[in-house]
């Protein structure tokens, strides 16, 4: 079976026309401040299913201009990329569809933060994932309608 996934990314690659790291996975940096951002190519696996899954990342850190963060949903890797603190608040949407059940996603940064996570898909679900240091650790919450940046 195969299922198209769409990703919708909120902002642009860090550098003036650089989309990628030094380790070769993209990089998702602010340009002074703004809400838009630029695709940075497909990096979400194909899952099954007509469940909806908006997944936000964000580098919430000063301390780390940039931090690699990693994610897996079910075992997959979906996500391996950089992110960069910006203005701290640029949230970098993801979007998936999955199978309407339990999903177990882990997120892990290059500092050592790792976060495990449960989402129940039995209704379209939202999750924000941000990262912050001092300690290392990242910070999640799932809800039933698109979160609000304000």
């Amino acid at each position: 079976m195969l299922v198209c996934v769409g990703l919708i990314v909120i902002g642009s690659a860090c550098g003036a026309g650089s989309s990628a790291t030094e380790n070769s996975r993209p990089a998702f940096c602010a340009d002074d401040g703004g809400d838009v951002r630029d695709p940075s190519g497909e990096l979400l696996q194909p899952l099954n299913g007509d469940g909806k899954l908006t997944i936000y990342l964000d580098n919430q850190s000063f301390d780390r201009e940039q931090v690699g963060m990693q994610m897996t949903i079910d075992g997959v890797t979906q996500i391996d990329a950089d992110f960069c603190v910006g203005t701290q608040h640029n949230q970098i949407r993801f979007v998936t569809n999955a199978q309407r059940r339990d999903h177990a996603l882990v997120i892990s940064t290059d500092t050592g933060a790792t976060e495990e996570i449960t989402v129940d898909l039995s209704t379209d679900r939202w999750l924000t994932i941000s990262y912050w240091h001092d300690p290392p650790r990242l910070v999640s919450e799932i809800g039933d309608e698109e979160p609000d940046f304000g």
